[in-house]
Order: C-alpha cells, then sequence, then structure tokens
C-alpha cells in the first residue's frame, strides 16, 4: 500500500511541478514557484516516512484526498491553465469517486472523463491551431487523480469492513460471555441443591 500512494503522490508532484514551471500565465513569482515545489517533495517524503499502518488508516485516506485536491486545483489556477472544462472534469470526478468503492470503477469513470475533455481540448485545437501545456497535463491531471481517489476510498473501504467485522466479533463475544454467565449461575445453584440435599 505504501508503494502505490508513494509513485501516485510521485506522479501528482511531478505534474503539478510541470504545470507551474511551463505554465504561460503562471500567477506567482518564481521564488513562490520554488516553496509549491519544495512543498510538494516534502509531501512526498511525509508519504513515503509514514509508518505502513498509517498507510492504511481511514483519516490518512481522507487527508491526502483533501490535501491533493486543494493542491491540484490550487496549481491549476496559478499556473494560469485553468479551464471550465477541466474543473469541471475534475469535480465530477471528485464527486462521483466518492460513491465508487472500487480503484477499477474509479478508473473507468477518468477514462470516459479524460475521453470527454480530450474530445473539448481537440475541439478547442480545432479552433485554435495550438494547445496549451495546460489542457494536454489535463487528462494525465484526472487519471493519476482518479486513482489516488480510488486507492484512498478502496483503503476507506477496507477500515470500514474491518471495523464492521471488529464490532461483530465484539457483539458475539458479548452473546457468549452472557451466556456463559447464565450457565455459571445455574452451575452454582445446582451446586447449592447438591450441597443442601
Amino acid at each position: 500500500v505504501r508503494m502505490r500512494y508513494v509513485v501516485v503522490q510521485s506522479l501528482v508532484g511531478i505534474m503539478l511541478a510541470y504545470q507551474l514551471v511551463t505554465g504561460p500565465d503562471v500567477l506567482v513569482s518564481h521564488s513562490v514557484t520554488g516553496w509549491i515545489i519544495g512543498g510538494l517533495v516534502i509531501l512526498i517524503g511525509v508519504v513515503s516516512a509514514v509508518p505502513p499502518s498509517v498507510h492504511q488508516a481511514m483519516w490518512f485516506a481522507s487527508s491526502l484526498i483533501a490535501i491533493d485536491s486543494l493542491l491540484v486545483t490550487g496549481t491549476i489556477y496559478l499556473s494560469g491553465n485553468a479551464s471550465a472544462e477541466l474543473y469541471l472534469s475534475y469535480f465530477v470526478l471528485m464527486l462521483v469517486a466518492a460513491s465508487l468503492q472500487r480503484v477499477g470503477y474509479v478508473m473507468a469513470l477518468s477514462v470516459l472523463l479524460c475521453s470527454g475533455y480530450g474530445f473539448l481540448s481537440y475541439q478547442g485545437f480545432d479552433q485554435t491551431g495550438a494547445v496549451s501545456v495546460g489542457r494536454l497535463l489535463g487528462m494525465p491531471v484526472l487519471l493519476v487523480m482518479g486513482l489516488l481517489y480510488g486507492m484512498a476510498l478502496e483503503t476507506i473501504g477496507i477500515e470500514r469492513r474491518e471495523k464492521a467485522k471488529l464490532e461483530k466479533n465484539v457483539e458475539q463475544l458479548r452473546r457468549t460471555e452472557e451466556r456463559l454467565q447464565a450457565a455459571r449461575e445455574q452451575l452454582e445453584l445446582r451446586i447449592k441443591g447438591l450441597k443442601d440435599d
């Protein structure tokens, strides 16, 4: 699980850094861009340094989704490559991914969204005769974030199932303890009856 998160977080960092460095109309200075890229590298380091047990925790997956969602939306805006169709595709991916539980489903959705986004990008290229870096990076961003959402939601689903199983086991143990207590009380009554006899 750790390696999957590190690889996906590295892909997110590389794409966002490239978006900031190559964006034609970046809204921040080079020093701020350097700080943002440094923060992306630190985030990759933190994800790789976290113990494996934390990678399987629901709070970690949820936190990573929230952080990466903020990073992607912020970077798309700051790079000057913000486009309505990319934001729309991205937020549709986020909303629908929240209702799915498996990586395969989220990736299939990502491919469909990328197809629609690619069609819109091609129409833009057909009209202007040029494709911006931001438009080309839109599809990989959607695919990688779809993979991240799928992995995180799968981790959350696994933890919920394990929690439900644990609660069921605790309930069974409680019932068993109640039966044992009742049997013990009956046994004590029989022993008392035998002693009285």
